[in-house]
């Protein structure tokens, strides 16, 4: 099975994609390596992040995936295209619970912002579902650290978890306008 872990940073894609290719065996494409190694990014002058070449990258992966029956592989970038995989595996994490681990992580505020937002308004799921034949999208909750062996056997039985980030999202909607305007 080819399998995808997708999601905002933050979320334990990394962490979880080592874990889950040992758990069951399964070769590990680094994504990071894949794009460094092929230049497939450019970099913007006056932009502190280099800009991902997606095209190139969806087909380094088609071909990666056309190479190997079963493997994972993981990046936030993989929900915007389709990459061929029978699996799309969108992890998900409570906004506020996220929000610690970028600030831990040393996370510029604007970032942190960035990516919370897009984690309570669903956006990687909803990019996922939309670039993805239907059936092959499941979310799983990393909120609370999950063993690797339990997510393979979530993973292989596809039980996905119910995720909804919308009371989160009512609560502190205020806060975060005033965040975007500040």
């Amino acid at each position: 099975m080819r399998i995808i872990l997708t999601g905002t940073p933050g979320t334990g894609k990394s962490s979880l994609a080592k874990a889950l290719a040992l758990e069951i065996k399964y070769p590990l494409l680094d994504v990071k390596q894949l794009i460094e190694q092929r230049g497939i990014y450019r970099i913007v002058r006056g932009e502190a992040e280099k800009t991902v070449n997606l095209r190139s990258l969806q087909r380094a992966i088609s071909i990666w995936f056309r190479e190997h029956q079963n493997g994972i592989v993981e990046s936030h970038l993989l929900c915007e295209f389709d990459a061929g995989a029978d699996l799309v595996v969108v992890l998900r994490c409570q906004p506020d619970v996220l929000e610690k681990r970028l600030k831990k992580r040393k996370y510029p505020a604007s970032k942190i912002l960035g990516n919370v937002e897009s984690e309570a308004l669903d956006y990687c799921l909803i990019r996922a579902e939309e670039n993805y034949r239907s059936g092959r999208v499941m979310p799983i909750d990393t909120t609370r650290k999950m063993s690797a062996k339990t997510a393979a056997k979530k993973i292989l039985a596809r039980q996905g978890d119910k995720v909804d980030w919308s009371p989160w999202l009512r609560k502190n909607a205020a806060k975060l306008a005033k965040a975007d305007k500040g």
